[in-house]
């Protein structure tokens, strides 16, 4: 029984010991800064994953994670540095923001700083850190609807002429109006998913991943994305031009069903095989010169050196040797853990302020699912009761039950063909769509070129409306009014008159969550009147339309 005895009391010891080692771990503070960073992430995911284009951003942290994991040849430690101290400062400073706007967006921009700081914290054999893991984080980032939007118009155009000159190249009778390729037997229009957005920030991933994974040097970034941004425009191109031959040569339909998935499928493994290609080239090429006695001293040398080592390349060294090697991860002292707990604690605090928000901000959210996708009940009779002056010669229903970001119609439009203060034109309603739609772009998408932008204000308390003006050979020129109303009656935020205002006033949807964007269900209604004309318009005039265009919006009575 003696002998017993001493062997109870020296395994308590170490047991108490390890449990007072794990509340003082780095590891424990990290996790608790994770934990908190979740209330941001999943609401983030949720969007980015309603978006196909953004649908690679959940892949980013686990992409980082395994890298880690792989060269996780050192120690994690708690943040020392002052480079990792003004990353977590960041955190919570991005993460207050968060809090008071109830932002997913804000918080995802905090959970970038969080890997930064993480990863500058972890040491590999050679002492270094492991920071350069976050150059992915770079496409973690969602883009503004608005901008995206944007992007995909331009795309479409590339798109579309590149396709143009290959099926020149092999003798494919055709015409380009805008995004549509006109065939002898059909019309086939450039859509969204062959304009490459989808596939060009999905390469950008892989870009920046395939550096990572080759520890090429920082400075060889811009070389990379450029490398993926070209892949993407190839790939799609090739898309493209296969459809329109395909459907030419055979009468053989490829823009639809899985016939175009697999082609889609296709021309994106094509696109990254053109990734590392390109990638073994900027190798070849941007890569450190080894030099000899003769020409170490050589400044030129020395900065082309400097500038394109390896991001890292750890030393070989022996596991018994690694072993011997001294741990920089020590546990502080009783005022340092104090601080690391107080820090934890408030960006938990945080978190869980813009949970709560976020929950209660839900529960008094006007937004609704609506049948059939129609937000507000229109039929041939509803511009009767709108303005008596305006003259309707023609009506007709469009439920196509699909739409493309730049396709002025919607899902579901209803269609005047009409005149009004001396200009014939034509009054569509179109829904619904995920926030404002910038209308501008699917008539710069259909070859008109915008002359100029503006804003016409209706009145006191009354959203303005957007008057733009477009020219075309050989039509002339065309005048375009438009507004949109949201399912609960409010009006969704559009362009300002400056350049800063137009860049700013996309991201309001994007960093407040705005529940379209977050869920991918249109809430936004749409109101145009585009008016062909050879003649001027006055001021007059233009004021007429515009307050036509707002008695309509205030018209609108969600559908039932």
């Amino acid at each position: 029984m003696s002998a017993t005895s001493p062997q109870v009391v020296e395994t308590t010891t170490p047991l108490s010991t390890q449990e007072r080692d794990w509340l003082r771990s780095p590891t424990t503070f990290w996790g608790l800064l994770f934990a908190a960073s979740a209330i941001f992430l999943v609401p983030y995911f949720q969007a980015a994953w309603n978006q196909p284009h953004f649908q690679y951003i959940p892949l980013v942290p686990l992409v980082i994670a395994g890298f880690v994991w792989m060269r996780k040849d050192g120690f994690l430690d708690f943040p020392r540095h002052r480079t990792t101290l003004l990353l977590l400062f960041g955190v919570n400073f991005l993460w207050l923001i968060a809090a008071v706007l109830r932002s997913s967006w804000v918080g995802a921009l905090g959970f970038i700083l969080l890997m930064l700081a993480w990863l500058s914290s972890l040491i590999q054999r050679d002492r270094s850190s492991l920071l350069y893991l976050g150059i992915p984080l770079l496409t973690f980032i969602r883009l503004p609807f608005e901008r995206t939007q944007a992007l995909i118009v331009r795309l479409q155009m590339l798109t579309t002429e590149l396709s143009s000159v290959l099926l020149d190249l092999f003798s494919v009778p055709h015409i380009i109006r805008g995004n549509t390729i006109e065939l002898s037997s059909r019309q086939l229009f450039v859509d969204e998913a062959c304009s490459g957005v989808r596939s060009l920030f999905t390469l950008f991933f892989a870009a920046t991943v395939l550096m990572i994974y080759r520890k090429r040097s920082v400075y060889a970034l811009p070389l990379m994305l450029a490398a993926g941004g070209l892949a993407a425009i190839f790939g799609n191109t090739i898309r493209v031009t296969v459809i329109a031959i395909a459907q030419d040569w055979s009468d053989v339909d490829l823009s639809t069903g899985w016939q175009h998935d697999m082609l889609g499928h296709g021309t994106l493994i094509l696109s990254l095989a053109l990734l590392f290609s390109a990638d073994k080239l900027i190798g070849a090429f941007v890569h450190p010169i080894d030099a000899d006695d003769a020409s170490v001293d050589n400044p030129f040398l020395r900065i082309w050196n400097w500038f394109f080592r390896d991001s890292q390349t750890p030393p070989d060294i022996h596991p018994e040797d690694f072993a011997k090697l001294p741990s920089t991860s020590s546990t502080p002292d009783k005022p340092t853990l104090v601080a690391y707990g107080t820090f934890a604690s408030i960006a938990l605090l945080l978190a869980g302020l813009t949970g709560v928000g976020k929950w209660i901000e839900a529960s008094n959210r006007g937004y609704r699912l609506v049948e059939n996708e129609l937000l507000f009940q229109v039929d041939d009779t509803f511009l009767k009761s709108v303005n008596e002056d305006l003259q309707l010669s023609d009506y007709r229903a469009h439920r196509d039950g699909t739409v493309d970001l730049t396709d002025r119609l919607g899902k579901n439009a209803d269609i005047w063909s009409c005149s009004y203060a001396s200009r014939p034109g034509e009054l569509v309603i179109s829904q619904p769509y995920v926030g404002w739609h910038e209308l501008t772009f699917c008539y710069r998408g259909m070859g008109w070129t915008m002359d100029s932008r503006e804003q016409i204000f209706v009145g006191e308390n009354r959203a303005p409306v957007v008057m733009a003006r477009f020219s075309r050979e050989p039509y002339g020129q065309a005048f375009l009014f438009f507004s949109g109303v949201n399912a609960d009656g409010s009006s969704p935020r559009n362009f300002g008159l400056s350049r800063f205002r137009r860049w700013l006033s996309p991201f309001y949807p994007t960093i407040l969550d705005d529940p379209a964007e977050m869920t991918g269900i249109g809430q936004t209604a749409m109101i145009q009147y585009w008016c062909v004309t050879d003649k001027e318009m006055d001021d007059a005039r233009m004021k007429e339309i515009a307050e036509l265009i707002a008695d309509t919006r205030d018209q609108m009575r969600p559908a039932t």
